[in-house]
Formats: C-alpha cells, sequence, structure tokens
C-alpha cells in the first residue's frame, strides 16, 4: 500500500465524525453515545431513503478499494488464454476476493487503542494457482510503486510481488474449472496457504506473530442469484462500539455501491451489527443486520423489495476516526433458490 494512501487514510479518517446527508439517517453527528443509542432503534436507526452518493461521507474516498490498473490482460473475463485455438472447459467458475497483511485480532472489548504496526515490511511475494483450471487477475488492492502482478505465462498460475506493513493488500480472482471443489494454492515469502474454493467462511489464517496474516471470501457463481461482496473500514469508537464503512463490490471487484452502519453490545448483552447499503448514485437498496463476535459477523442481507438474503465475513482490529487499520471483508447473496 502506498505511503501517499496511508497518509490519506490517517488523515481521513481523523476528521470528525460524519457530516450530514440527504436521506436524514439518524446516523449523522454520530457519536459513541449516539452510536449505543442507534442499537436500541428498530433497523438501528437506519432510514429507508435515497442517500447521497458515499453518504455525503468523505472519509469513504480513503477506504480500501480493488485498482482496476491491476487488471490481468492476457487472461480476459471470458476465461479465454494468449493462443487458444478453441474456449476452454468451464463447468464451474468461483469470485475470490484475498487479502493479506496486517489483520489484528479484534479487542472490541477494549478502549479505542490503535493496533501496533508491524516492525518492519512483510515480504508476501509469491503465486497463487490452481491444479486444475485457470485463474484471471480482476483487480489489485493496496499494491503500492514495486509491487505488481508478473507477466502472465502460465493460465493456472498468477505470480506477484507485494509487501505491506501497515495495512493489507490483496487480488481479485476469477477461477474457472472443470473441478467442484478446487484450491488455491497461495504461496508466498511469508507463508504458504490452503485456501478451498468456495470459502467455508473461515478464520483469518495469522503468520506466527499474531498481528498479520491472510483472509479470503469468494463463492461460486449463480447467473440466477445475485452475489459479491463488501470490503472496508471495521473501527471502534470505544469499548463494545463502533462504526462500520465500505463498499458493496461485485463479481470483480469493482463498487457498485456504499454501506454504512453501527456495531455494538445493546442493553441485552447482544452483540449486533446495523446497517443500510446504496447504489453508487445513493439509491437506496437494502438494510443489513446480524451479529458479530470476535472478528465473524454473520447476518442478513436485505434488499428494498423486502427479500432478506444473507451476509457473512470477517474483520481486523481498528479504531474509528484516528486511524486507518481495522479493515472486514465479506460476502453478500441474494435470497435464491436452493440448489
Amino acid at each position: 500500500m502506498s505511503n501517499s494512501l496511508r497518509l490519506a487514510l490517517c488523515l481521513a479518517l481523523s476528521v470528525a465524525p460524519l457530516a450530514g446527508c440527504q436521506g436524514g439517517d439518524t446516523a449523522e453527528d454520530t457519536s459513541a453515545d449516539s452510536a449505543a443509542a442507534m442499537l436500541e432503534q428498530p433497523n438501528g436507526g437506519q432510514s429507508t431513503t435515497d442517500e447521497a452518493p458515499d453518504f455525503n461521507d468523505s472519509t469513504f474516498t480513503a477506504l480500501p478499494e480493488f485498482d482496476a490498473a491491476g487488471a490481468d490482460a492476457i487472461l480476459d473475463e471470458s476465461g479465454s488464454f494468449a493462443g487458444d485455438a478453441v474456449a476452454p472447459a468451464q463447468r464451474h467458475v468461483f469470485r475470490v476476493m484475498v487479502l493479506w497483511g496486517h489483520l489484528p485480532t479484534p479487542n472490541d472489548g477494549s478502549a479505542a487503542v490503535a493496533p501496533t504496526a508491524p516492525a518492519a515490511r512483510i515480504d508476501w511475494s509469491g503465486t497463487a494457482r490452481v491444479d486444475e483450471g485457470r485463474i484471471s487477475v480482476r483487480r489489485t488492492l493496496g499494491f503500492e510503486l514495486g509491487d505488481r502482478v508478473a507477466a502472465r505465462t502460465d493460465p493456472a498460475q498468477v505470480s506477484f510481488v507485494s509487501h505491506t506493513q501497515p495495512f493489507v493488500d490483496g487480488l481479485a480472482l476469477t477461477v474457472r474449472t472443470t473441478a467442484a471443489a478446487p484450491v488455491l494454492h497461495l504461496a508466498t515469502a511469508a507463508g504458504s496457504f490452503e485456501l478451498p474454493l468456495p470459502d467455508a467462511d473461515g478464520t483469518v489464517m495469522r503468520l506466527a506473530d499474531g498481528r498479520n496474516g491472510v483472509y479470503y471470501a469468494a463463492y461460486e457463481e449463480r447467473p440466477d442469484c445475485g452475489q459479491g461482496f463488501v470490503l472496508g473500514h471495521w473501527g471502534r469508537f470505544r469499548a463494545n462500539v463502533g462504526m462500520f464503512r465500505g463498499h458493496v463490490i461485485d463479481a470483480v471487484g469493482a463498487p457498485r455501491g456504499s454501506i454504512r452502519g453501527v456495531w455494538g453490545t445493546n442493553r441485552r448483552g447482544e452483540s449486533v451489527f446495523y446497517g443500510k447499503h446504496i447504489s453508487n448514485m445513493g439509491v437506496f437498496n437494502g438494510l443489513l443486520s446480524g451479529t458479530y463476535n470476535a472478528g465473524h459477523f454473520t447476518g442478513v442481507w436485505g434488499l428494498r423489495d423486502g427479500s432478506r438474503g444473507v451476509l457473512a465475513g470477517r474483520y481486523a482490529d481498528g479504531i474509528e476516526r484516528r486511524d486507518g487499520r481495522g479493515v472486514f471483508l465479506g460476502r453478500w447473496r441474494e435470497a435464491c433458490a436452493a440448489r
């Protein structure tokens, strides 16, 4: 991640709490006390009105986001590789978002103290490969000067150079294969990891230092079922109360909307979160709610028509406003027929 982006994150997240937004959510001018009060309201005080883009919240400009500049120029979205005489066989298409870097264990019940960054940069350079099939790189996350995806020569393997310190890097990948349950093999200078597809909503796979690790979210594509990811910042105001902001992202890592909400322990002792997602233009798309614990969140992905899908993912330790650390990644699925 570049120094300029690190600085932007720290500056943007150090500003006063949220500016007002067109829809008039009770999240306006959020403080720890008002966020805690929202947890006691129906739907966490979230409205169903349209908003300004990104909720008119300037901190969204500094949130982690996948960059199209790193997209694969050799293996296209259809899975065709340069020199193919015929289209490749592919019965299964998996969409994968994988992150590596500073993913410290959450301290939800502690005061808002920024997690300590690693003392030195971590080298994550390596490869991602499948035993059968093809991998295409759709976007990159946090790649700074010197980090890169290497020129492709093997459609089943991606080589990359990546280094992290206080934040995370990552890749948005598409795996096309005839295998029903493939494994993505991630081999890096920091460690090697086996990532079964689709993901089983597992834990963060951490290095021995306990602060750096790998997490991924993935699903098998279904033409009849709307699916995607969420990525953003999970911050704590004080013990057991905070906010999250992020982007709703599509199959290839492109932003298709924004998400914002509150999390914390309510008066009944429940660890809950509530939020709202809107389109890139600010159109209300639905509400979300659920529970969280020890770095894992799961709940309902609501749509404006009242249908209810599912949402699940992981978050790392971070504080609100004063620090850019604290990332969450998850996947959502609309209400779809069972397969």
